[in-house]
């Protein structure tokens, strides 16, 4: 079974998770995930979160699953 994506997991000092098709997440002191054209994901320790309109709905439903796991 072969995958056009490609999976690379990088688990370092800044933490960086490498998702083909999916795109970049980067775990670093800010914790910023960068999703491709789903938009940009900014977590900080103030918890901001900056979102391209494309990634409007995509973002609902991930902030859902998000307060889910933490409470």
């Amino acid at each position: 079974m072969n995958s056009p994506t490609s999976l690379n997991i990088e688990f370092g000092s800044l933490g960086v998770w490498e998702f083909g098709s999916l795109g970049v997440w980067e775990f670093g002191s800010l914790g910023v995930w960068e999703f491709g054209s789903l938009g940009v994901w900014e977590f900080g320790s103030l918890g901001v979160w900056a979102l391209t309109a494309e990634s409007e709905a995509f973002s609902a439903v991930v902030n859902s699953l998000f307060v889910q796991q933490t409470g």
